[in-house]
């Protein structure tokens, strides 16, 4: 259930609820999209889930669309009511809208943007400090859509990684000297924290199995 949007990028700051069967959401409230800082290693994505209110359950009846201009890009939105923007960068601009439209008795809905990332190169060995420094790309993100409100954002506490269905969650950190710190996920997920130790270790992340994309693991 998207534990990765309280999780992502200021989630309270982006979201927005609405009684109402419809509602476009202007480009002045998702300008961040197309600030997203490049990474060397790692596609930085952008994320979204857009559920109910009250029960924290995919919103009834709901449909995203993207807009710009006379292009229109429908959002496939999954069962757990999170879904990936993969929306070319070029359509991102004054003209952008995201048009939400649910069943009238769906009661109010949340839309929660936030970001994910993914190695570009899945088969090469990535240390701990590789991964670590995503929380550069986190912080860009955070002060380019709340500013001076950035204070109030949750701290980056490390990453989470989630895999697929049926995927086996597992992970071992390698250090130069051979020894090994096993790590087991769970719910399809493993949680990689921020600590100084790992860092002057820098031992490589190994998966048992590649996980599908890589969320910041915030604070509560």
């Amino acid at each position: 259930m998207f534990p990765q949007v309280r999780v992502v990028v200021l989630s309270a700051l982006l979201a927005s609820s609405s009684q109402a069967a419809e509602k476009i959401i202007p480009f002045s409230e998702m300008s961040w999209l197309a600030e997203i800082p490049p990474s060397e290693l790692f596609a930085v994505t952008p994320r979204l889930s857009l559920l109910s209110k009250e029960q924290q359950t995919r919103c009834k009846g709901a449909v995203l669309d993207f807009i710009n201009g006379d292009k229109i890009f429908p959002v496939d939105i999954d069962s757990h009511g999170e879904a990936t923007l993969a929306i070319p960068v070029q359509y991102f601009s004054e003209q952008t809208k995201i048009r939400l439209q649910k069943d009238d008795d769906a009661g109010p809905c949340t839309l929660t943007f936030g970001v994910a990332f993914s190695a570009k190169s899945p088969d090469r060995p990535v240390r701990y400090a590789e991964y670590m420094n995503l929380e550069a790309v986190y912080d860009q993100l955070v002060d380019s859509q709340a500013g001076m409100l950035s204070m109030f954002a949750p701290d980056f506490e490390g990453l989470q990684f989630v895999f697929a269905d049926g995927a086996t969650a597992a992970a071992t950190l390698v250090s130069d000297d051979g020894s090994e710190i096993k790590l087991a996920g769970e719910q399809q997920r493993i949680k990689l924290p921020k600590k100084s130790q790992w860092l002057k270790q820098n031992p490589v992340v190994r998966f048992n199995e590649p996980p599908m994309r890589i969320e910041p693991l915030l604070e509560d």
